[in-house]
């Protein structure tokens, strides 16, 4: 016949430690433990640090190419100026030949608390720089309507061809642009129509809409035929005058 098993040390360690907590509890009350809490969470943190590895921190944020850094700080200058209320066209954006694996993106915010739009710079592994614009948002002069107005507008000078325009007759839309070269950009329309890589060949020109839209200038010619469904004609562009155009933002 077997006897009974008899109550091990540990048991009788844990079972008196609950005693005394209980009795010090029960007297003293919680406030007694906090010192005691907090010096043990102290030690807990401790180990954890010893146990866990350390995030590797890199030597330095990469650079972009001079002339990349300073097409994106002019891209910023011309989102928050303020002062562009009224239709206008904005020239200066010199984009480097070659991006050498950077990009640069427009990406609107989706985000109830800002409205606005993000301007990024990103390298070949990822986004090494970023800048909020409040109230501004990235649009594409594209489509029919849209370049007709444009050229009617800006550059035949016939007044608009489709009378009390509303916003979305003169612009499409984007909600992401990105700029992976001189001759490279590829849009993604809020309205979900598909996205097509567009030339950049616009001298350097941006279209002010209102105080909150500025569009980029898409170019699109193929073998002499033009489609207003991908962009504006550069031949409409090229014979700009520049020099005598009273439209430029102020």
């Amino acid at each position: 016949m077997l006897g009974k098993k008899g109550i091990g040390l540990g048991t009788v360690v844990v079972l008196l430690f609950i005693a005394i907590f209980l009795y010090i509890y029960l007297t003293y009350g919680i406030n007694l433990f906090k010192p005691i809490l907090k010096a043990f969470g102290y030690v807990l943190s401790l180990f954890s640090i010893s146990i866990v590895k350390t995030p590797e921190i890199s030597a330095g944020t990469p650079n972009a190419p001079t002339e990349l850094n300073q097409a994106y700080n002019e891209l910023i200058s011309f989102f928050k100026n303020t002062k562009y209320n009224e239709e206008c066209l904005i020239r200066a954006i010199q984009f480097p030949e070659d991006f050498k694996g950077y990009s640069i993106i427009l990406e609107k915010s989706f985000q109830k608390q800002y409205d606005g739009l993000y301007i990024v710079i990103n390298d070949p592994k990822g986004e090494i720089k970023r800048e909020f614009v409040e109230r501004k948002y990235p649009c594409i002069v594209i489509g029919q309507t849209q370049v007709q107005y444009f050229i009617n507008k800006f550059i035949t000078q016939k007044g608009s061809i489709i009378g009390n325009s509303i916003d979305n007759q003169k612009y499409e839309r984007a909600k992401k642009i990105s700029i992976k070269g001189k001759n490279q950009i590829i849009v993604e329309y809020e309205s979900g129509k598909p996205s097509d890589n567009a030339v950049l060949d616009d001298s350097n020109l941006m279209f002010n809409i209102d105080q909150n839209n500025i569009c980029f200038l898409p170019t699109y010619s193929f073998l002499g035929f033009s489609s207003y469904d991908r962009g504006i004609p550069p031949t409409y562009v090229r014979d700009l005058a520049l020099d005598k155009q009273q439209n430029f933002c102020k």
